[in-house]
């Protein structure tokens, strides 16, 4: 997968070619991969350390 947008997402091959479906063909199950994989990725910080 490379891309998701409105209602179509848009794959991306080994071979360079790119296709665009749109979500209704999917399954349910790759609709809600889709939708986890598009989830924002925040980040684990350490906690801050106690300057004295």
């Amino acid at each position: 997968m490379l891309d998701a947008f409105g209602g179509d997402l848009l794959i991306l091959r080994g071979n360079g070619q790119s296709y665009r479906l749109p979500m209704i063909r999917i399954s349910q199950a790759d609709r809600q991969y889709v939708a986890k994989a598009l989830q924002p990725i925040h980040p684990q910080l350490p906690p801050l350390l106690k300057f004295i």
